[in-house]
């Protein structure tokens, strides 16, 4: 979980990543986000019920797609560079 992912109790919001197995598990809480792209990539290939619902062949194309932009992405510029800001800005 990321910090600052909360979930509503009877008690209030509460931070799930402050929150031990145990007690994630005893809201209903457990999975972790995917940390990088590359994981959340692997995830949404792994989604039978999305696979099922959009197709294969769409979800496959899109990750492929999202995987050739973040390698060019990484080749223009270290993450908050300005070289990757100024390509970022010229797309939007």
């Amino acid at each position: 979980m990321r910090k600052g992912s909360a979930v509503d109790t009877d008690a209030g919001a509460v931070d799930v990543a402050m929150l031990t197995d145990q007690e994630r598990a005893g809201l209903g809480v457990t999975r972790e986000l995917p940390r990088t792209p590359d994981e959340a990539f692997q995830a949404l290939l792994g989604d039978e019920l999305l696979m099922s619902s959009i197709g294969k062949d769409l979800l496959r194309t899109y990750v492929t797609i999202q995987e050739l932009y973040n390698e060019k992405l990484a080749q223009v510029g270290p993450e908050g560079s300005p070289e990757r800001k100024a390509w970022l800005t010229a797309r939007i």
